[in-house]
């Protein structure tokens, strides 16, 4: 049918804001895979299958091992914050089915 993503019942400043952290949230796994790639020459090829979560735990322990302590402290901060992100992120878009409707049967 035409115009079927229309049927929908959302509201429009919802579905904006909603996107826009998904964007944001996408746009952030991709700077903690480059960063693990800096950290480690050819990480990227490694993410075909990881979660968000499996990238946050790889950063965070790569994180760990780098030599200068300030450097290192930084990072393993800014690496914790992203395991809070993902959980936050995981909060929002993995969630049970809407109840607000009555399940149609039959």
């Amino acid at each position: 049918m035409q115009n079927d993503r229309f049927r929908i019942v959302a509201e429009p400043e919802y579905l904006e804001r909603l996107g826009r952290a998904m964007y944001a949230f996408s746009e952030l796994e991709w700077m903690i895979v480059n960063c693990c790639e800096k950290l480690g020459k050819g990480y990227i090829s490694t993410i075909r299958k990881k979660t968000a979560e499996q990238i946050a735990n790889d950063f965070l322990a790569r994180a760990k091992q780098i030599d200068d302590e300030k450097l290192r402290g930084e990072c393993v901060s800014h690496a914790q914050n992203c395991k809070g992100l993902v959980q936050l992120r995981n909060d929002i878009v993995h969630v049970n089915p809407g109840t607000t409707r009555p399940c149609l049967s039959g």
